[in-house]
Order: structure tokens, then C-alpha cells, then sequence
């Protein structure tokens, strides 16, 4: 077991003794911090992606300018302009830290998600035979 599924363990006893509204809190989030852990990646990567700052951000920067439009035809019209003010917005934000460990991080991601394909169609093989 890895030293990160302990220390998330030791925290789960903890905050059950302290602090239920916490405790389901961090539940949620467990998956998704131990992820973070387990994809070894540097500190400022995972200090940016262990925040909500960052879609926070993004979320405040299109309410902004999102707020004039009264009404939306569809789905679809909404969406596409979702992506026109996200795409404005991206020259607001800021370089993310640790901005060059990215590459690193889509290479780990790709190989993940082709070792899970490859799982899937093994899968899909078996149920057919």
C-alpha cells in the first residue's frame, strides 16, 4: 500500500473523530488527491492541481463577460459560445507553475488511457467469444 493511501486513511480516522461535515468533504476529493500523488508530479503541478483556483478563475472571467446575454436559443448555441469566451479568456489568465512538466504529465496520461483501452477491447474480445 502506498505511503499516500496510509497518511489518507490516518486522515479519514481523524477527521471521523473531529469533524463529519469534513470528513465527507475530503471523501469526495480522496480519489482525485490520490491520483494527483500517484502521477508523481512536481509540486507546483500538484499545488495547481489540488485547488479550485484555477476553474474559479475561469468560471469568474466568463460571468463577466457571459452576464449581458439574456437569453440562449439552445444547448448548442450556449456551448459554442462557452468555448468563444473561454478561448477570449485564455489571454487573461495566468502561465500555470510548473507549466514545463506538462509534457511529462500528457505522456503518463496517454499511457494510462491506452493501457485502459487496451484493457477495454481485451474486454470486449472475451464477451464476444
Amino acid at each position: 500500500m502506498s505511503e499516500a493511501k496510509v497518511l489518507s486513511d490516518r486522515l479519514e480516522s481523524v477527521l471521523r473523530d473531529l469533524n463529519l461535515s469534513a470528513l465527507e468533504s475530503y471523501r469526495e476529493a480522496k480519489d482525485d488527491l490520490l491520483v494527483i500523488h500517484e502521477l508523481k508530479l512536481s509540486m507546483s503541478l500538484k499545488k495547481f492541481f489540488s485547488t479550485t483556483n484555477p476553474i474559479e478563475s475561469l468560471n469568474s472571467l466568463l460571468e463577466e463577460d457571459m452576464r449581458r446575454v439574456k437569453r440562449w436559443r439552445d444547448s448548442e448555441h450556449f456551448q459554442r459560445w462557452l468555448a468563444t469566451y473561454c478561448l477570449a479568456s485564455e489571454k487573461k489568465m495566468r502561465r500555470i507553475r510548473g507549466h514545463a512538466s506538462l509534457p511529462g504529465l500528457w505522456v503518463k496520461l496517454r499511457s494510462l488511457t491506452e493501457h485502459d483501452n487496451n484493457e477495454a477491447a481485451v474486454d470486449a474480445q472475451d464477451n464476444v467469444a
